[in-house]
């Protein structure tokens, strides 16, 4: 009886769990949705859309677009599951999201268009390491502060 009720408080205690499947729908402003949910990709942190870098060579890219874009092409009009729990005031999903059986944050951060970030990011950070090292989509430079 003492089990069956600290489960029941935990139960409680713990945030709703709210996955969902279907297909994504990338905006321009790097939104992420399925159906009518917004989904925030926990454990890293996307580029502004706006944001622009400076490769090497001192030249000027759009980054954030890119990283947009690059969302657009792998995410866009596909079928993904992704894994998570409503939090915050915003009402969006902090999930972790799937195509098959590749994770989709973790794609993001290999790919050099997404940092590690947040108390989910521990994950990440050997894959932001790999995608730093090979100069990969953001790590071609350096970000240009607004």
């Amino acid at each position: 009886m003492r089990y069956t009720v600290a489960l029941v408080v935990c139960l409680m205690a713990s945030p709703a769990h709210a996955d969902i499947a279907g297909l994504a729908v990338v905006g321009d402003d790097a939104t992420l949705r399925v159906g009518q949910t917004v989904i925030h990709l926990q454990g890293i942190k996307l580029p502004d859309p706006g944001q622009r870098c400076r490769d090497t060579q001192g030249q000027i890219f759009a980054c954030g677009k890119q990283a947009v874009s690059w969302m657009q092409v792998h995410l866009g009009g596909q079928q993904i599951l992704c894994l998570g729990q409503k939090t915050g005031r915003d009402g969006r999903l902090r999930a972790t999201c799937f195509k098959a059986a590749l994770n989709l944050n973790g794609a993001m951060v290999s790919a050099g268009w997404a940092t590690a970030h947040g108390r989910a990011s521990d994950r990440y950070d050997g894959l932001q390491r790999a995608a730093e090292a090979a100069r990969r989509g953001l790590h071609r430079g350096t970000l240009i502060n607004p």
